[in-house]
């Protein structure tokens, strides 16, 4: 059998067209797109696949930061920004404070440099002026990083949260009331703790929509399970054979 590649956009005929036949639909985008997409004709047996809006955030431990942490943290949150659903959008100190918090914040812009050596876009660099006098409007004691590459805030867990493409929002909280903030489309928690085999960090994820509880360095690495789902599988028909 031949495999065709096409690329088109979301008015062409052709969708419509290819959903009264297809078996597997993937979607990747907002909620509004996948609804949009599944709600097409398509047979009533076929598998509907979707990667929706997610958020991810980062638990650290007050015990587990220095400038490795820091190093890897700012490796997974430069390459995609807000934009990727496996980047984080919020640092949670774990039991910590304003002033830790502001730490965390100081030694991730002190390692921006040695670590984002890449040139800021003029137009990045332009939105970030206006994010970091946004984010401080909020109450979020907020600082860019060189060449304004990204803007890091800290502050507590009671303040409005902050969406920007390059924003990285830095709090001190409980476990307790970390938890329940959590946001219901969250995804992936990047940790940073001392024993993550504990039970007792299962028995928290387990009570939570969490995705996905993987060292920091981790969180954009998947395997064959994708947002809780076996996505490879779920794309191929198995035939049982008992003999």
């Amino acid at each position: 059998k031949s495999v065709v590649f096409a690329v088109f956009d979301r008015g062409d005929p052709r969708n419509p067209d290819m959903a009264r036949s297809a078996k597997l639909r993937i979607v990747f985008g907002s909620d509004s797109a996948a609804e949009e997409i599944h709600a097409l004709p398509h047979p009533v047996d076929s598998i509907a696949i979707s990667f929706t809006d997610r958020l991810s955030e980062v638990w650290v431990e007050k015990e587990a930061i220095d400038d490795a942490l820091g190093s890897a943290l700012l490796k997974v949150f430069a390459v995609y920004g807000q934009a990727g659903c496996t980047s984080p959008r919020r640092v949670v100190v774990l039991d910590g404070t304003a002033g830790d918090a502001r730490s965390l914040r100081d030694r991730l812009a002190r390692l921006w440099p040695a670590v984002v050596t890449r040139e800021t876009p003029a137009h990045v660099a332009s939105s970030n002026v206006m994010t970091r006098q946004w984010a401080a409007a909020l109450g979020w004691d907020a600082i860019a990083t060189e060449e304004h590459g990204a803007v890091l805030a800290s502050g507590t867990a009671e303040l409005p949260s902050l969406s920007a493409p390059m924003a990285l929002g830095i709090v001190g909280a409980s476990l307790s009331r970390t938890v329940e903030a959590l946001p219901a489309n969250v995804q992936t928690i990047g940790h940073a703790v001392a024993h993550p085999e504990d039970p007792e960090w299962l028995l928290t994820i387990a009570k939570t929509a969490v995705k996905r509880f993987v060292p920091v360095s981790r969180m954009h690495d998947f395997g064959p399970v994708w947002d809780g789902h076996g996505f490879w599988r779920q794309a191929f028909e198995e035939v049982e054979v008992d003999v």
